[in-house]
């Protein structure tokens, strides 16, 4: 776990970051940035966090420009050590009514996060990580791959696709000099499933111990698709369905479910 002195987790307050922060204090050895919104006194279980030296907190908004500016100021002076980057940063809301109309205020937000805060933090981080290596990491979902219908989203899913290709020319434009992985996840939850449950579902803890634990591999791969189940029907299953036969057989099998 000594690859990197620091690891910066964009979006640390709850959820996956925060467990992805409990794993790398775990596992001994290098300092934690995390960046959020929440102040640290907001974040449950982040007393074990400062207690053990090893973590500093910033409180930025990474969509807006001040928070840009404050992460510039706070924590890109690493001196000559390789950096990890983790954007983790996402609003997870609906933004379709039950009359199937988009609600653009609730787009926005997302976009604000997942799109603009992205950027933000290329810009705050680019510099160091081309002139000393490293390795930026991007949570994104296996929904950036297939629209979900269940629970019917547009921005969300679309501004993971946003990252995904953003990580796919990255990888190309800085090839040689810093690392690009795209993780995509299936539900995750507080607590995990048992059975095929389990294997759909997991918990936040046992995702970052997955992430983690391939990101601080001596050669980190391009990708991370998680759990299996996930990566079989998206990645080999779904990606040659027709979206007309895709759409068909999902309203088929709601209305099944519903009766």
């Amino acid at each position: 776990m000594s690859r990197y002195k620091y690891c910066v987790i964009v979006g640390v307050s709850r959820g996956l970051g925060a467990a992805m922060a409990e794993e790398l204090l775990e596992k001994g050895g290098i300092q934690i940035i995390g960046i959020s919104r929440t102040g640290i006194e907001k974040i449950t279980g982040s007393q074990k966090w400062t207690a053990s030296g090893r973590y500093k907190h910033v409180v930025a908004d990474i969509a807006s420009f001040e928070g840009k500016r404050v992460i510039k100021e706070n924590i890109t002076d690493f001196g000559n050590e390789s950096v990890c980057v983790i954007f983790n940063s996402a609003v997870v809301e609906a933004d379709v009514n039950s009359d199937k109309t988009v609600e653009t205020a609730i787009s926005a937000k997302i976009n604000s996060v997942g799109v603009d805060g992205l950027i933000n933090c290329i810009e705050a981080f680019q510099e160091h990580l081309l002139k000393r290596g490293g390795l930026f990491v991007g949570i994104s979902s296996f929904s950036a791959l297939t629209p979900p219908v269940a629970e019917p989203r547009v921005a969300y899913p679309a501004s993971k696709a946003y990252l995904d290709m953003t990580l796919r020319c990255l990888r190309n434009l800085w090839r040689g000099r810093c690392g690009v992985v795209t993780v995509h996840l299936g539900h995750l939850g507080n607590k995990a499933g048992s059975g095929l449950t389990g294997l759909l579902a997991v918990n936040y803890k046992t995702a970052a111990k997955k992430i983690i634990t391939a990101i601080f591999l001596n050669m980190a791969p391009d990708e991370i698709n998680y759990p299996f189940l996930y990566c079989l029907a998206y990645r080999r299953i779904l990606s040659f369905v027709p979206d007309k036969a895709y759409f068909t057989i999902s309203r088929l099998l709601s209305k099944r479910s519903v009766k």
